[in-house]
């Protein structure tokens, strides 16, 4: 089943934030058992990304009830490479390997 939602093609970040996502697969198991509020319907990224930046929530939620706006529409290249750094350090924090 981890490996199904984990290789979802359709979704928000649509993979554009690949260090983030890299550890996140790499860690999968322990990303798993610390979010609370994984929404089966949205890929793994997308949740990850939710669990990182809640404040994306209801875009991401947009994107696959409407098929809406995307991240990539959202953000320009040079804030998703920003976003990609500072939310690697932060799920590094929050997984205990900083």
């Amino acid at each position: 089943m981890y490996l199904e939602l984990c290789q979802m093609q359709y979704n928000f970040t649509s993979s554009c934030l690949p260090n983030v996502i890299q550890f996140a697969m790499i860690h999968k198991n322990e990303i798993f058992s610390i979010i609370d509020d994984y929404n089966l319907s949205w890929s793994f990224d997308d949740n990850v990304i939710a669990w990182l930046l809640p404040s994306l929530k209801k875009d991401i939620r947009k994107f696959y009830f409407d098929n809406e706006i995307s991240m990539e529409d959202i953000f320009s290249e040079h804030q998703i490479n920003h976003i990609d750094e500072d939310l690697l350090e932060l799920i590094k924090e929050k997984v205990n390997f900083s």
